[in-house]
Parts: structure tokens; sequence; C-alpha cells
């Protein structure tokens, strides 16, 4: 998620859509954005697969449901936005599993032409269909010319010309709209995935004004004295017995938020929110990430063994830089927690803690 953040605070991106989350019900706070929406669908009874959107809070959105019906597990995920031409547009994202079954491959065509059907569209996805020749939009695989078959049914254009795995485009970028999406980008890859990132443009999106009027908490004029007596009252004995970590750290986090109601007034907030770097962010992370970066694109233009070995250098060091930094402020939060009550707070309110921090 580091490099995530690092992208979104460095881009003015609307929607991500992100496929093979791997995530689960243990995976909550560490999926948190400050200043993102998250609608998400994760495999049910297994590991591995999952889809998610990330749209912006000024971006008004809705989860839809295409199918009221399905007898089969469709990885997939629905959202609503509105355009600036007073119209809806939907945006669908979905991961295809390689080894997908032919029933769960018609039913997901079934959901895609529904979608079509009703709404004016967007899909993105990982589809894994590997041998599709985009160029001439052929293939000699039968699921393969099954899905070709669907999508001209759909009046659906592919928009990815370029490689995102590999030497193959798995990863698609469907429209039925001529010059709805612009700009299509194939970027390096996300922390240590093989897939390439894919940016767009879509000029209809609708945004509000990027403004606040919730309320906030005012953590200059907290309470703290009275804050850590209600802490104390409330944990006094009851960590030491939680079954788990898990257990202990929401006892811990659900007291602090409750607490916090009671001691830190709240203020409404009208202003324009200012771009925020994430307190773990620093020029080493940046280096990294700009290092990683232009080792892709010397790659790309160049693609020689050596400039192969020295992205994938470049991105396992990203990795690691950025996996260190928020270690290292989160060791330094959790140290400085007593004496700095407004940081610790703050942080949390934000999002910006791992679900693994604990505080002594």
């Amino acid at each position: 998620m580091g490099e995530l953040e690092y992208l979104v605070l460095n881009e003015e991106i609307d929607i991500i859509g992100i496929t093979e989350t791997w995530w689960n019900e243990e995976n909550l706070w560490d999926t948190i954005i400050p200043g993102y929406k998250i609608y998400r669908k994760d495999r049910a009874g297994r590991v591995g697969g999952g889809v998610a959107l990330y749209v912006k809070d000024n971006v008004e959105s809705n989860e839809i449901k295409i199918l009221s019906e399905s007898t089969c597990s469709i990885e997939s995920l629905w959202i609503e936005i509105p355009c600036s031409n007073n119209k809806k547009l939907a945006v669908g994202i979905y991961y295809r599993p390689p080894d997908q079954d032919s029933d769960t491959d018609i039913e997901m065509l079934r959901e895609i032409r529904e979608a079509t059907k009703i709404k004016n569209s967007i899909i993105m996805g990982d589809f894994n269909y590997p041998h599709i020749d985009w160029i001439h939009v052929t293939s000699g695989r039968e699921a393969e010319i099954k899905f070709l078959n669907g999508l001209n049914d759909c009046f659906l254009e592919q928009l990815v010309q370029e490689p995102t795995r590999g030497e193959a485009i798995l990863d698609l970028v469907l429209s039925g709209v001529q010059d709805q999406v612009q700009d299509i980008t194939v970027t390096g890859p996300l922390g240590n995935s093989d897939h390439n990132i894919i940016t767009f443009n879509i000029p209809v999106v609708g945004r509000t004004p990027q403004q606040s009027s919730t309320l906030a908490f005012n953590f200059k004029k907290g309470n703290y004295t009275k804050m850590r007596r209600l802490v104390k009252q409330k944990l006094k004995g009851t960590v030491t017995r939680a079954k788990s970590l898990k257990a202990a750290w929401k006892l811990f986090k659900d007291t602090i938020i409750e607490t916090q109601l009671k001691c830190i007034p709240q203020i409404k907030k009208h202003s324009k929110r200012p771009k925020k770097e994430s307190p773990w962010l620093n020029h080493h992370v940046k280096e990294a990430v700009r290092d990683k970066k232009v080792s892709f694109k010397k790659w790309k233009s160049n693609p020689s063994e050596i400039n192969r070995k020295e992205h994938k250098h470049c991105q396992i060091k990203c990795k690691h830089v950025i996996r260190k930094a928020k270690k290292d402020f989160e060791e330094q939060l959790a140290k400085n927690s007593k004496r700095n009550n407004k940081m610790f707070l703050s942080t949390l309110e934000a999002g910006s803690l791992l679900k693994n921090l604990w505080v002594p």
C-alpha cells in the first residue's frame, strides 16, 4: 500500500482499480487511503483474487449490482458515478482467474452485457487472455474467441495496446463510446507486482468542490489528562486477558475512539483540504520511487537483460525503502505516544496506522 499512497499523493487520480487484492476480513485499517472511499469484493472461501475500487471523496459514487441473481462467483465490482453531462457512468472492474471455468465465463459476459444495456460503461481488469492478438482482434483459443464475440455483441472496444505482463496484454480497458477514455498509458508495476499500471482519463467525470463541511476533532483543545484516566480505567486488566494480539489491538483501538469522543471537542470544517503527504514519506522513498520509474522507462525503450535486472533491483529496493520508512515512523510514533498524544490521535484518525501497530 505504501507505493500506492505515494502514487495517489503525487497524481490527480479520481478512481483506482486493483485486481488480485488477496484481502480478507482481517484487512481493514491497512487498506485505508485518506481522501478516498473504498469499495471491495474479497474472494470468498479461499485465498487470492479479489477486486477493489478507490474513489476520491469529491467524486460522488455508489456501488451498484448488475445481476440480481448469479449461479457463479464472478470476481467483479461495479460503481456508478455522475458525469458532467448530467448522465451516469458505470465503472466495472474484473479479475478473471486463468483457470476460470466456462460457466463462469458465460456469466461474466452476461453481466457485462447487462451493464452495457442499462448504463454507459467503462470496464477494466485482469482478464487473463494471453493469446488474443489485440491488433487484429483474433485468437485461436475457443474461450478467447467467445470473449471477443461477447465484446463485439456489446459494441465494446478494447483500448490497451501495450503489454501489461511480459509480452501479453492481460489487463484491459473496455469502452463502448468513442473518446470516452483518453490518454491511455502503461507504466511500470506497483510494488512487487508483475503487472504494469494502466492510467487513463475520463473527461466526463463530474466532481464536487473539494471542501469539507464535516465534523473533525480539534486535537489542540483535547483534555488529555481526562483521556488518560478513562483509557486506564477501561483497559485495566483487560488487555492482558485478550485471547490474541488482534483482539488486544481491537480493544485498544475501540477504547481510544470511544474516549476521544468524550475528551476531544469537534469543530466543523468548511475550508478546502490541502494536499497532505503521509508522515512516513521521506526523501529516501521519493528517490527510490523515482529510480524505479526511470529504470522501467529505460528497460521499456531498450529491453536488454541488463536493463531488466536493473529495473528488478530498483523494484525490490523501492519496496524495502517504503517498508522501512513506514516501520520507522510507526516505531517512533509508538515511542513518543505518551509525550505526543496529538500526533498519535491525529494519525489514528487519518487511518495512517497499520493494523499491526501496537503501543505498549
